[in-house]
C-alpha cells in the first residue's frame, strides 16, 4: 500500500494516510518458561543484539518491570532513546504490555501496542509476541518490524537462554 503524503493548502504541511495493522509471532525455546521470563525482564542487555543498539557501541539497555517503567537505551555521550513504556506488567502470567512511538524519522508517526508473553510447552517454552500498530504504517515498515522482532528473540533471547545464560 502506498502511504505517500498528500499536499495540502497549508504551507509546509502534508497529510499522510494512516492505517492500523496487527501481527503475531512465536519463538519456541528449549528452556523452562521461568528461565526465559527471567532473562526477558532482568537481562535485556544480554539478549538485545548489537545491531539493534541505535545509539551505537557502548550503549546500555535497561528495563523497569512495572507499570510506567521504561525499556530504554542510553549512552553516556549520545543520549537516550525510549523504546517502550510498560502499560501493564503481569508477572503471574509472564506477560508484559508495552506502548511505544515511532517518529517520522523512524517510519512514523506510529504507535505500537506490544504484548510479550512466555508460556510453557511440552518441550520448554514459547515466547508469544502480539503487536498492534496504528499511524503511518507501510507494508515495508510492518515487514521490518516483524523481521526485527524475530531476529531479536530468535538470535538474541532464545540463544542466550538455550545456552544457559
Amino acid at each position: 500500500m502506498n502511504n505517500a503524503a498528500a499536499e495540502t493548502s497549508t504551507p509546509g504541511a502534508r497529510i499522510a494516510e494512516t492505517r492500523s495493522a496487527t501481527y503475531e509471532l512465536e519463538v519456541e525455546i528449549e528452556a523452562p518458561a521461568d528461565a526465559v521470563w527471567d532473562a526477558l525482564i532482568h537481562r535485556p542487555g544480554a539478549w538485545w543484539l548489537p545491531d539493534f543498539h541505535c545509539l551505537g557501541e557502548g550503549s546500555e539497555i535497561r528495563f523497569e518491570p512495572r507499570a510506567g517503567g521504561q525499556f530504554i537505551e542510553s549512552h553516556p555521550q549520545r543520549g537516550s532513546l525510549l523504546w517502550f513504556t510498560v502499560h501493564w506488567f503481569r508477572p503471574e502470567d509472564r506477560a508484559i504490555h508495552f506502548y511505544g512511538h515511532a517518529s517520522p524519522e523512524w517510519a512514523g508517526p506510529a504507535t505500537s501496542m506490544l504484548r510479550l508473553r512466555v508460556v510453557d510447552t511440552p518441550t520448554g517454552s514459547k515466547l508469544e509476541l502480539q503487536d498492534a500498530i496504528f499511524g503511518v504504517v507501510t507494508d515495508g515498515h510492518l515487514a521490518s518490524m516483524q523481521e526485527g522482532w524475530m531476529i531479536l528473540f530468535r538470535d538474541g533471547l532464545k540463544k542466550l537462554v538455550e545456552a544457559g545464560g
